[in-house]
Parts: structure tokens; sequence; C-alpha cells
């Protein structure tokens, strides 16, 4: 089962090493939802794993990230969250601003909310991470706007959900919010 493809995975990105480098945008994205498996095994194997591709990553050369020269089979293959990995964690591209959908700015805009480009950065980062199926923090000085970042951020995930209403038909959003009591007065 799970485990069993986890393990494989591990011994498969130990065994090797660098020349692991051509696969690394093929197991990315299936590595980063393997991190978040209830199996704790599976995701110990995962995060493990996922620490060797972060280190190869850097040595994939453009033509590498093309596997499909060498692998034609795997031609249209999405790899869109790994290549987003790449070029922002590994590579340090900046991600674009976030677009945010008129229902939440309206929202925001009633509410008396202007945000700051530091806080459009930080929503960013939470939409980045939430499509690469990562989990993440917003780690600044205190009052500076990490409890709306956060809660924008949820608004997205909950907009995206009821957006793509074909797909997720039956699911309802569902988020747990965990902050000290001084933040809801």
């Amino acid at each position: 089962g799970r485990l069993g493809a986890c393990n494989l995975l591990s011994s498969v990105t130990d065994a090797l090493g660098v020349f692991i480098c051509p696969f690394v945008r093929c197991f990315l994205p299936a590595v980063m939802s393997m991190m978040t498996d209830p199996l704790e095994q599976c995701s110990r194997l995962a995060i493990s794993v996922f620490a060797t591709l972060v280190r190869v990553a850097p040595l994939v050369s453009n033509e590498a990230m093309d596997i499909s020269k060498t692998f034609p089979e795997m031609q249209g293959l999405p790899f869109g969250s790994s290549d987003k990995v790449i070029e922002h964690l590994i590579h340090g591209r900046p991600l674009p601003p976030c677009q945010i959908p008129a229902k939440i700015k309206n929202t925001l805009e009633r509410s008396g909310v202007k945000l700051r480009a530091y806080q459009i950065e930080g929503v960013s980062w939470i939409r980045f991470l939430h499509s690469v199926n990562l989990n993440g923090a917003l780690c600044d000085d205190m009052g500076l706007g990490k409890t709306l970042q956060s809660l924008i951020g949820v608004s997205l995930a909950h907009h995206d959900l009821t957006e793509k209403k074909d797909e997720t038909e039956g699911l309802n959003p569902i988020s747990l919010v965990v902050c000290p009591s001084t933040v809801v007065g």
C-alpha cells in the first residue's frame, strides 16, 4: 500500500543521490502530498524524501526540467506545482501577487480594511503554500496583520472550493482557526 510506495520512493531516492535530478520534477508533487499522510511512517518518509529532493533541486538544469525529452511517454503530465516549488523555494523567484476575488475585496473594503504591500505578499505566500499542498507559517513582529492575512487565506481557500462546485460536490469548506483570546476580543 502507501507505506510500501513511500519506502520504495525513499530507497530509490537514497540509492540515486544526485542522479535523481531528472526526476525531481516528477516526484515533488507526489512527495508533497504524502508529507501530510495520516500514517505517520508515510509522512516521515515523505518529509525525508522531500528534504533530499530540495537539496538536489538546484542542480536540476532547464533541460532536466523537461523530462519529456528523455521520456516522451511523460509528455503532458501536470508538473505545475513542482515547477512552482523549484522556481520559488529553490531558485528564489518572486511569487506573483495574489489576486483577491471581488467578493472578498468588497468585504474587506466594507470593513474598512486596506491591505499593505507586505500583507498582500503574506497572502500570496499562503496561497502559494496552499497551491502546492504545503503548510507554513507567517512569522514577523506582533501587530503586523498575520491574523488578517491568515483569515484572508482561509477565505480564499473557501472561495476556491465553492468555485469548483462540479469537482467538489458535497464538500463544504471547513476551517479551524486557533488564536489567542486577545485576538477575538
